[in-house]
């Protein structure tokens, strides 16, 4: 009797499974130890912005000597809100802190924030009876931000004082210690997360708040540009 003949293995067939088992419990620890690209990239993404404190850098050059334009506001007398004929022009450098206060909000264009600020201000007087002036100033500024918007318009105020080498002059300053108030006008612009830069009309005043006699002060206008960075 003749016993039936076995079949024998195809050693390519068992190979090839083979490989792809040994294969595959390889790449599986491998693979479970290092995640997605994605995922990667998410992970090491930056982490959003939380502070609401940042440091300004900026400079202003106000070539031109103007009426007081608050006192024009408040119908102050022609007499009082004359331009000063020293015909004064200034360079100014002011680096301060700035604080958010709130979040944006608001009615359509007017949606915005505030922001308060501390800090020094120094004033090279190009032309006038003086030659410098350096003290300390404190404001508020409002941001109007658009949702989605890098672009910001922005107006602000600050106040300050500081002592200036008075000459005595009879339109200059009559005595070392005086005040100071800048106003400006102008478009904010983010260039990224925690860096932004912004320009616009400016205008500085500089008087001794009637500690003397005749309160000879001036007003200068002219443009600022402002470079931000968060803490």
């Amino acid at each position: 009797m003749k016993l039936p003949t076995r079949r024998r293995l195809n050693p390519r067939r068992v190979a090839v499974p083979l490989a792809i088992a040994i294969a595959s419990g390889i790449a599986s620890p491998v693979l479970s130890a290092h995640p997605e690209p994605a995922a990667d990239a998410a992970r090491n993404a930056a982490p959003p912005i939380t502070s609401k404190w940042s440091w300004n850098l900026e400079t202003a050059y106000l070539p031109h000597t103007i009426e007081n334009p608050l006192f024009g506001l408040f119908g102050i007398t022609p007499r009082d809100n004359a331009r000063n004929p020293n015909d004064y022009q200034l360079a100014t450098l002011i680096t301060d802190a700035v604080y958010d206060i709130g979040e944006p909000s608001g009615w359509r264009f007017l949606r915005g924030y505030w922001q308060s600020s501390f800090g020094v201000i120094y004033s090279a007087i190009l032309k006038g009876p003086e030659t410098h002036f350096v003290g300390v100033l404190s404001g508020m500024r409002y941001n109007f931000v658009a949702e989605g918007s890098r672009w910001a318009p922005y107006a602000q105020m600050r106040f300050g004082a500081g002592v200036v080498d008075s000459s005595g002059h009879k339109s200059g300053q009559k005595q070392d210690f005086t005040f100071t108030y800048l106003m400006d006008l102008g478009l904010r612009y983010t260039l990224k997360p925690g860096v932004a830069g912004s320009a616009g009309a400016g205008a500085q005043h500089r008087s001794d708040f009637y500690q003397t006699d005749k309160n000879t002060g001036f007003d200068t206008l002219g443009f600022t540009i402002r470079t931000e960075m968060r803490f």
